[in-house]
């Protein structure tokens, strides 16, 4: 049986390798290791993938870039440590032109020099999608102190630097609006697309000696603040509406759901969590305007929220989505000149451009049989719309329950299934040159076949 959550997931590995280790200073579990080398060394790393992580649909290559970066320099900020380098191990599928890795080499070389990071190495690798493997190391501050979770005592201080849910607000957005979401909800968007390593913030807080724990919240405040408490504490949330960012107030509303429990969900806000005696508190928000309590820490287990026991979690990388439905596994991606559905015509036969099919490897015998000028039939999942379900609103109206998008249709596209015919203008090994296809550039393909003949009596 496949692992069912994050957690077994680790639990399995602690099975196969031991915690002990010469050089490691903290056992795994935290932000980064910490090593003990010339001081210590702090080093982390996270996979940022296409379609898991991030959508070429709404996220540009400079937001992929930086991303890719900032959440890995955000794990050395949660230890109050200072970023020195970083490795860079790239997934390249084809597809992609010079202009798109460029502009993603380009976000991510701006927030390096931001914080005066430097690329160490790296590798590359040819693939089915666009993959990052990041590893960044840093050290200690000049005290050498490290901000390591747990340290929790009952009656601490709790407190948050940076927003709460605003980047699962623009992450809904996104996937229901697309592009179209960034003019109504910048900030949200922004807060999804470009998160913000708050590493000047982690070493102050290192340096203050103020603090007796860290750590950033990137699952969400309902699942990552039990890490930093540990198994016997708990925490009484004090928040309200006020506590919040206007906008993830103002998409909660829109959306018919309490801002609280989005808050409380979240996921990849990069935000610090830390613990402090009661009596430092008021310190820490003298150094770092920023911050702002949201709680303290509990003898009883459990997270409530101005008295009521929370019930919601954060993501877990190995949860299915909610309502997940029908998966499909891409045999391939389009290459086209199209990079938005506003720029795609809705048939065929409307001046859509010629594109560039390229199927995986491994189906090359499939191409048996098929020549230039032939006519096929393409599958596609619309690169614009939900890929993880297939159910939607019929013609788009919330007033209506969610079917299968299959039996529905709507003058918004939102069927993900896209049939189209088209006739191969070149084969070169397993890409195909057709003509009038008119989906965006990126959308998976997941059949192609002859197109089928009339039936003759």
């Amino acid at each position: 049986m496949p692992p069912t959550s994050e957690d077994d997931f680790l639990a399995r590995i602690e099975n196969h390798f031991s915690a002990g280790r010469p050089l490691a200073l903290l056992e795994r579990g935290d932000d980064c290791a910490l090593l003990d080398l010339a001081g210590g060394l702090l080093a982390t790393s996270d996979l940022f993938l296409e379609d898991v992580h991030f959508r070429r649909s709404y996220f540009t290559p400079e937001d992929i870039g930086h991303k890719a970066l900032a959440v890995n320099l955000s794990d050395i900020a949660a230890m109050g440590g200072k970023a020195l380098a970083f490795t860079l191990s790239l997934m390249v599928p084809p597809g992609p032109d010079e202009a798109f890795w460029d502009g993603l080499l380009a976000g991510m070389a701006e927030l390096a020099r931001i914080h005066g990071v430097h690329l160490a190495g790296g590798d590359l690798s040819r693939a089915e999608t666009i993959g990052l493997d990041i590893c960044a190391l840093g050290r200690p501050g000049p005290s050498g102190r490290v901000l390591a979770r747990g340290g929790c005592r009952p009656g601490d201080a709790l407190f948050v630097i940076g927003e709460l849910g605003l980047a699962r607000a623009g992450l809904l957005a996104l996937e229901h609006d697309g592009t179209a979401a960034k003019d109504r909800w910048p900030v949200c968007c922004a807060a999804h697309l470009r998160p913000t390593p708050r590493l000047p913030e982690g070493l102050a807080l290192a340096e203050s000696g103020l603090v007796r724990g860290l750590m950033d919240v990137s699952d969400g405040l309902a699942r990552d603040l039990p890490r930093l408490l540990g198994p016997t504490l708990g925490a009484n949330l004090a928040l309200t509406p006020r506590d919040l960012h206007p906008e993830l107030s103002a998409h909660a509303e829109a959306l018919g759901q309490s801002p609280l429990e989005l808050a409380l969900r979240g996921g990849e806000d990069y935000a610090l969590l830390g613990v402090a005696a009661p009596g430092d508190l008021a310190a820490i928000l003298d150094l770092l305007p920023s911050a702002r309590a949201i709680g303290m820490v509990s003898e009883l287990p459990g997270l409530r929220l101005n008295g009521v026991p929370v019930t919601v979690s954060g993501h877990d990388h190995f949860s299915p989505p909610a309502g997940a439905g029908l998966r499909l596994a891409p045999i391939g991606r389009v290459r086209s000149s199209l990079t938005s559905r506003d720029q795609a015509p809705k048939c065929e036969d409307e001046d859509a451009p010629r594109a560039w099919i390229d199927l995986d490897p491994a189906l090359l015998p499939a191409l048996d049989g098929l020549e230039a000028g032939q006519k096929i039939q393409l599958l596609t999942w619309l690169h614009l719309a939900d890929r993880s379900v297939l159910r939607v609103h019929p013609r788009g109206d919330r007033g209506v329950p969610k079917r299968g998008v299959l039996a529905t249709r709507s003058p918004d596209r939102p069927n993900p299934i896209g049939l189209h015919e088209v006739t191969i203008l070149e084969i070169r090994g397993t890409s195909l040159l057709v003509d009038g296809l008119e989906a965006v550039d990126g959308t998976p393909v997941v059949d192609v076949k002859p197109a089928l003949k009339p039936r003759t009596k």
